[in-house]
């Protein structure tokens, strides 16, 4: 009997350990690679072999690059970060992710690449790897999903909301249990020269939905299933070289549906246009619309940038004027490029952005070095920022825009001063009860904060309200910041700047006191002349 007892409790631990296992939550601490143990909480790695069992639950809420085997999930994945800056998983060319029954795969806000094409872009080198839903759950919420090949659901739940998917070939939906729903998401298909986008059989609703077929042998069809919602649009049209299919959009006459609508497409003069009484709406030929590269519809949640890797130099010399840098994926769907318009007065940009955390800054901000002038006054660099549709030129613009100047404050002869310009219509806020920065408007859409206190502050503290300024604009796709100091005597200092791409709520906030037209500081020996000009001054005064 007690033989039986002391292996009935070694076997029930065994038991307890197993099941502890295959329970295991891992999540993101870091910017990383999957297999580094300094990307996840306690150093805890999840598999690499990328079999993810029943109950494991992978959070992503950095940057993870993935470097391990096919992806076979029947856990959870969690590709969000609630309040923070968009997360992304990289998956490498050749690898497959099934989402088999009992996975859920979920990502919100965040992205999930693996390029159609080595390097990104809409064209080169093809790449390989699938996404296949095999009886799991999907669900994407003002994300961007990028499949070198094929995504196909198979007897899954899949919901894409205000989403946008590129798929190197096709998008199926197969099996009677397949259930999509596609709400006001773009689709594209074919870049690599062939694909469809294909129901073939399940229950999919569609709203809004966005569909380019960009093969030249490619096909929008519904051949099977239950079919019903809107759709804004579909095109048989590449965007890149402007060439059309060959084939069809159609619909079955065995196709189910209560409701089906469309409101216009595009195809080429070789192409057909097989409606089969299943769809209706205004159903107009059109290919005057420019949809892709498609941008995701509604991006008013992709305010705060993530610009916490270092950014990718692609022309120009590092650190100097007509530099252009990239940063891929700062929101869903969106790159923003930052050029170096100018430097100012023998000012010197020492580091392009700030990415190590050891100055005590916030590295999802955009955060340069910079070195005054060797001969006092002002000196400066002035960066220009594009917001463009991921992996191409194309700008889009986002519903709203907040760029916060932090930390603007100074030393002994030292006053740092930013401006940021974010368009027509563009507001400007601060602190208004003692505040560390005279802020002025100094331009329509411009405002410029600069340091009356002459104290420095260590690190970049986000609490220190009193020493930063909110810039905000609805409708933008560019805006301009003007970052340096003005030193009262000769000297060089270096400075970290930050350009925080989130909004703050100010206690105390007063109007202006003055809207500058011009703004000019001149060193003139032993001291720094400052002249402006202004349409008005309310009690304002430069100190």
């Amino acid at each position: 009997m007690k033989t039986f007892v002391r292996w009935f409790y070694i076997l029930n631990a065994v038991l307890v350990l197993a099941s502890t296992a295959s329970a295991q939550t891992y999540t993101t601490i870091a910017n990383g690679a999957w297999n580094s143990a300094a990307t996840w909480q306690g150093g805890v790695i999840p598999p690499i072999n990328g079999t993810i069992a029943s109950g494991v639950v992978i959070n992503i809420k950095h940057i993870v690059t993935y470097n391990g085997g096919n992806i076979n999930n029947q856990g959870t994945f969690n590709i969000s970060n609630p309040g923070g800056p968009a997360p992304r998983l990289i998956v490498p060319n050749g690898i497959t992710f099934t989402n088999k029954s009992g996975g859920k795969f979920v990502i919100a806000n965040g992205e999930y690449r693996q390029y159609r094409f080595v390097g990104g872009g809409e064209s080169g080198t093809a790449q390989t790897g699938s996404f296949n839903n095999n009886g799991g759950s999907v669900s994407a919420l003002n994300s961007y999903m990028e499949v070198a090949l094929t995504y196909n659901n198979s007897g899954g739940t899949e919901t894409f909301n205000n989403c946008v998917l590129n798929c190197g070939q096709g998008f199926t939906v197969t099996g009677g249990g397949a259930i999509d729903t596609l709400a006001f998401t773009s689709v594209s298909v074919g870049m690599q020269g062939s694909g469809d986008f294909a129901i073939q059989n399940g229950k999919i609703y569609f709203k809004t939905l966005r569909v380019e077929v960009a093969s030249s042998t490619g096909q929008f069809s519904l051949s099977n299933g239950t079919v019903n919602g809107s759709i804004d649009f579909i095109t048989l049209k590449n965007h890149v070289t402007n060439t059309y299919s060959s084939n069809n959009i159609s619909a079955a006459s065995g196709i189910n549906t209560s409701g089906l609508t469309l409101n216009s497409y595009c195809i080429g003069g070789s192409s057909t246009y097989s409606p089969n009484g299943k769809i209706t709406g205004t159903q107009t030929p059109s290919c005057s619309v420019t949809y892709f590269p498609a941008s995701i519809i509604y991006n008013s949640g992709t305010s705060r940038l993530n610009l916490s890797v270092d950014p990718t130099l692609i022309s120009g010399n590092a650190n100097k004027a007509g530099g252009k840098y990239k940063y891929e994926g700062a929101a869903p769907g969106m790159d923003v490029v930052v050029t170096i318009d100018s430097v100012v007065n023998g000012a010197v940009i020492n580091t392009i952005d700030d990415n190590t955390g050891t100055n005590g800054g916030f590295i999802e901000a955009f955060q340069p070095i910079i070195s005054s002038g060797p001969n006092g006054g002002s000196s400066y660099a002035v960066f220009r920022f594009n917001y463009n549709v991921t992996e191409t030129s194309v700008p889009v613009k986002m519903d709203t825009a907040s760029i916060t100047a932090l930390d603007i404050d100074g030393s002994n002869g030292i006053h740092e001063f930013d401006q940021v310009g974010l368009g027509a219509g563009a507001t400007g806020s601060y602190w208004g009860a003692n505040p560390m920065i005279a802020l002025s408007q100094v331009a329509g859409g411009a405002f410029q904060g600069i340091d009356i206190s002459g104290l420095d502050r260590p690190g970049v503290d986000t609490t220190s309200k009193a020493n930063m300024f909110t810039t905000t604009n609805k409708q933008v796709s560019t805006f301009t910041a003007k970052l340096g100091m003005v030193t009262t005597f000769p000297q060089t200092t270096q400075r970290l700047f930050s350009l925080y791409a989130k909004s703050f709520n100010y206690p105390n906030p007063t109007p202006l006191p003055v809207t500058l037209t011009d703004f000019t500081a001149q060193y003139t020996k032993p001291n720094v002349a400052l002249a402006w000009n202004s349409a008005h001054e309310i009690d304002f005064k430069l100190l």
